[in-house]
């Protein structure tokens, strides 16, 4: 696993997208603190296998 650390900033309203490889750690945080977010998780493997939840 790397320790390679990225970023990505999604604007209130907007949405974004990016792949995560088998054991990345993930890790979301409301920057401005007053913000429900929806988490898609889709397998790129196998697009029938996804999961959805409000952070």
């Amino acid at each position: 696993m790397s320790d390679t650390v990225r970023e990505l900033i999604v604007p209130a309203q907007k949405g974004r997208a990016f792949r995560a490889v088998k054991d990345e750690l993930v890790e979301i945080t409301d920057i401005e603190g007053r913000q429900v977010g929806d988490l898609w998780v889709i397998d790129a493997a196998d697009h029938g296998r996804w999961r959805r939840e409000q952070v």
